[in-house]
């Protein structure tokens, strides 16, 4: 067997159950094989009252019987269309490496539940530890790939021909 470090920023949590489903389903699928996983499910960082204040209550960690989430916390700014692909990207790529890095074992494989924030998290993880990783990629952000921004084209190209990354 092997073990692996997920990363599924769409993923349940103690307040958003039917969050990211899909990403729950296939990580306990996966955790049925044996195969040694650390979920990494992070979380922008909450402020104190008005939108968004709920994600401070979500707790840093959480046992879902076939595997235990880690909710680590980034920086997330609103609104999105200025500062997800900037801003909000470095803190997550900056956050989710160091993260793993300090609270897992090093894993024979990474994998990246979306592109972007996940993909682009692991991608400086998984180089400078030389494990491959997998990048699931579906939905809007293949089917209107063309109706990106030039920005998030760029990354999302720059991320496929990375070395040892392979698309699901």
């Amino acid at each position: 067997m092997y073990d692996a470090v997920v990363s599924a920023m769409n993923h349940p949590d103690p307040f958003n159950p039917y969050m990211g489903l899909f990403n729950f389903r296939s990580i306990r699928a996966l955790s049925m094989t044996g195969t040694g996983i650390d979920v990494v499910t992070p979380r922008p960082r909450a402020p104190p009252v008005g939108p968004y204040s709920e994600f401070g209550d979500i707790p840093s960690q959480h046992d879902y019987s076939s595997h235990e989430v880690h909710y680590p916390r980034f920086l997330y700014l609103l609104p999105q269309k200025i500062f997800k692909y900037t801003l909000s990207s470095r803190s997550f790529s900056e956050m989710l490496p160091e993260y793993i890095s300090s609270n897992f074992e090093t894993p024979d494989i990474c994998h990246a539940g979306h592109i972007h924030y996940d993909g682009y998290g692991l991608v400086p993880y998984c180089r400078s530890n030389e494990i491959p990783l997998t990048v699931m990629g579906r939905g809007k952000i293949l089917n209107n790939f063309y109706d990106l921004s030039q920005v998030s084209r760029r990354k999302i190209k720059r991320l496929s021909i990375t070395r040892r990354v392979s698309f699901v």
